[in-house]
């Protein structure tokens, strides 16, 4: 199957999961048909009932501006990608959310210029290997520049 249209087949999932959570959740009949997916059919057998929590969150990680934005208008919540600096979390990743927000009909408006706030010690500590593996985002051989170590 060619990979094509990644943020409208994104988009499109979480809809259908949604629709499908729904169905669960007794509020509609499964009719989900979309350009990729079709979702008509919900079996007892696969029905697990409502869930006393409600339908579970839907996430979406991004890094850019076209997903990030189809994050905003379908997904319940988003994971930045590590290797966004602050800077672009502020100029590309929150502006592109608040276009997915607007778009999905929701009136929110985010503090484009609030710095993000330093977390507490842990949190720096268990982000310590992550940082180091942004610090080293090319060591694959096969990426231009790389050196490879000669042996002995």
């Amino acid at each position: 199957m060619p990979w094509s249209k990644r943020a409208s087949r994104m988009r499109e999932i979480v809809r259908a999961i949604k629709a499908i959570f729904d169905c669960w959740e007794g509020r509609s009949q499964l009719d989900f048909r979309g350009e990729f997916h079709h979702h008509t059919l919900m079996i007892p057998a696969f029905d697990p009932g409502p869930n006393p929590f409600g339908p579970p969150p839907i996430f979406i990680g991004g890094f850019g501006p076209l997903m990030t934005a189809v994050a905003g208008e379908t997904a319940d919540g988003f994971f930045a990608h590590p290797f966004k600096s602050r800077e672009s979390l502020q100029r590309n990743t929150l502006p592109a959310l608040q276009r997915g927000l607007m778009k999905a009909g929701f009136p929110v408006e985010l503090p484009l210029r609030t710095p993000l706030p330093k977390p507490p010690a842990p949190v720096r500590c268990a982000r310590s290997p992550t940082r180091s593996r942004r610090a080293r985002p090319a060591q694959n051989p096969r990426a231009p520049g790389h050196s490879r170590r000669q042996p002995g």
